[in-house]
């Protein structure tokens, strides 16, 4: 979702019963989101009130970038499950998009199922990076799989080394869904987003 610097976003899930919530802001992506407490400072981003324990909070967002949520669930055993991660861009007042023929396509799905049609998380124009690094991460923030040099060919030296297949780290298709995903262009700049893996 986008927003504009100095918006107020509401933020919330659905109640469990017998459970109580636990938000937390990243403005660093790079953290383990899977065990990592919020990063984001108070001239970033903060909550209303201080409120970040309910089944809906709002969080006014303070300055351009990149943000990520994430929503706990505590049982009354203290049991803790990530429930939920999310992204927002935060956007300058003045900030205006401009796209053009030349700019990278990022695909919102792909489907590794070996048919030979959209087997690859392939990005058009990353030639473009050819020192970028893909992140990707499930819904509860583990990191899954990443790659250096990522769709680079060349330095690969074959297609199917280049791009993710939809395997992780253990070698093995990850199930459906959405997964959050990271791209350092390696150019002093970063692309965040979600894709969706069907097969």
């Amino acid at each position: 979702m986008k927003v504009y610097e100095g918006d107020t976003l509401l933020l919330q899930v659905e109640p469990v019963e017998n459970c109580y919530f636990k938000w937390d802001l990243y403005s660093d992506l790079l953290v383990d989101f899977s065990t990592s407490p919020g990063n984001a400072l108070n001239d970033e981003a903060y909550f209303v009130d201080d409120v970040c324990e309910r089944t809906e909070v709002y969080v006014v967002w303070r300055k351009p970038g990149i943000y990520f949520f994430r929503v706990s669930v505590i049982d009354l055993l203290g049991c803790t499950n990530n429930l939920e991660l999310g992204i927002v861009e935060v956007l300058s007042t003045n900030q205006r998009i401009v796209t053009n023929e030349n700019s990278l396509f990022i695909p919102e799905g792909f489907s590794p199922n070996g048919d030979g049609i959209h087997d690859y998380f392939q990005m058009v124009s990353i030639e473009k990076y050819p020192e970028a690094h893909l992140y990707i991460f499930d819904r509860v923030g583990n990191k899954i799989f990443d790659k250096n040099n990522y769709g680079n060919v060349e330095f690969w030296g074959s297609f199917e080394q280049a791009w993710w297949n939809g395997e992780s780290y253990r070698n093995k298709k990850v199930p459906l869904g959405n997964y959050l995903y990271i791209l350092d262009t390696g150019m002093g700049g970063q692309i965040k987003g979600f894709v969706m893996v069907l097969y």
